[in-house]
């Protein structure tokens, strides 16, 4: 790599990337303080990661509305797949 790039530009163009990953291990390390159930967290943290998407953007692009809505249903159609998989070695194995 011919000339990699500064720190400071990469915290200037993605400083906002951090504070939701912060936040999820926050509530899960001090559950009593915060007060959230594990699984309320995690949609939280997915909220704050489209919602800043939506206002910051990276690198001088911002996500528009119909590529978040096509990354959720991407999204749900892969974790689809993933629930009928884990449906059907659930139910061989109660066979």
């Amino acid at each position: 790599m011919e000339n990699p790039p500064r720190f400071l530009e990469i915290l200037k163009s993605g400083w906002h990337f951090p504070l939701p990953i912060a936040f999820l291990i926050a509530t899960l390390a001090w559950p009593e303080f915060f007060s959230i159930p594990i699984e309320r967290a995690a949609v939280y943290t997915s909220v704050m990661i489209a919602v800043f998407a939506l206002i910051f953007g990276y690198r001088g692009q911002r996500v528009t509305l119909s590529q978040l809505g096509r990354a959720v249903l991407d999204t749900g159609l892969a974790a689809l797949d993933i629930v009928l998989i884990g449906a059907a070695a659930g139910s061989w194995s109660a066979c």
